[in-house]
């Protein structure tokens, strides 16, 4: 499968149309139509690290709270399946330079540099003053949920990769020297008890599992490709298309949302109609 090491919304939030602090993205009552049209895929969430995140205080904070969890979990799961598929230790130590040392890494940096440049101060939204306007919260909610999730999809991918890592880091670690934040530093990971864990890969010496879902090995998937294709069912799902594609899930929804490729809403979820998806594959010949 493909593996895209670039964390989801990162860029979309620090720079681009989900920016918000741009007036478009303001609180107002046009996030409940967002709500009700937002879609997202059914995820769970993945790996050793649960999320402990204030709930969201208005309709803002629940739009970007829903998203971030769940591009962040996705993200996790998309990373377990691709690093569980790799025993090579020169090449587990490449990806852990590329995912690890170099984009999360920058990601921590960024988000920290522009958590100081804004001045939002967790502290402030924990303990706001009559100035502390509501716009103001709801953004210091959306900046450190992000900084959160990059911290969890970084300890995941920690976890991954335990025989080309010689120094771990912590929550805090991460928060303190590469976010930069002076203690006291609140901390929002919690370890899964380990009777909630699967077990996961420890590397080239066991045979490397997930924790999401199980590594599907070539012949497993030709069969799933083929029982999909002779289905009499019109619709496909983007998990189908996902295997059918050798894609990650997001990667699908992306071409959806650009109109690259046509579906309907069904909940929370999309469908494909056969002809639909045949004329998508098809283009990518």
């Amino acid at each position: 499968m493909d593996f895209e090491i670039y964390f989801p919304l990162f860029d979309d939030i620090l720079y681009g149309s989900l920016r918000p602090e741009l007036p478009a993205n303001a609180e107002g009552h046009h996030y409940m139509a967002r709500l009700q049209t937002q879609i997202l895929p059914q995820t769970t969430p993945a790996g050793q690290y649960a999320i402990r995140f204030p709930a969201p205080v208005n309709s803002k904070t629940s739009w970007y709270s829903r998203q971030l969890i769940n591009e962040t979990n996705l993200y996790c799961a998309d990373a377990v399946e691709f690093l569980s598929e790799i025993t090579d230790e020169r090449e587990r130590s490449y990806w852990r330079d590329q995912i690890l040392d170099k984009h999360l890494t920058s990601c921590l940096q960024i988000v920290g540099e522009q958590l100081r440049l804004k001045e939002y101060c967790w502290a402030t939204f924990c303990n706001p003053t009559a100035e502390d306007g509501q716009e103001t919260l709801s953004n210091i909610y959306i900046y450190h949920l992000l900084k959160v999730c990059v911290a969890k999809a970084f300890l995941e991918i920690q976890f991954l990769l335990p025989d080309v890592i010689s120094w771990k880091q912590t929550e805090m670690q991460l928060y303190q020297g590469l976010a930069g934040e002076q203690p006291p530093v609140s901390l929002f990971l919690v370890k899964r008890p380990a009777q909630q864990l699967p077990p996961t890969t420890t590397g080239k010496k066991e045979q490397p599992v997930t924790t999401q879902k199980s590594y599907v090995d070539e012949s497993t998937l030709q069969t799933i490709t083929k029982e999909v294709a002779e289905s009499q069912e019109e619709y496909l799902t983007v998990q189908d298309i996902a295997k059918i594609m050798k894609k990650d899930n997001r990667t699908i929804l992306r071409r959806i949302e650009s109109g690259k490729l046509k579906a309907i809403k069904d909940g929370r979820n999309y469908l494909i109609h056969r002809d639909d998806f045949e004329m998508y594959r098809d283009s990518l010949k």
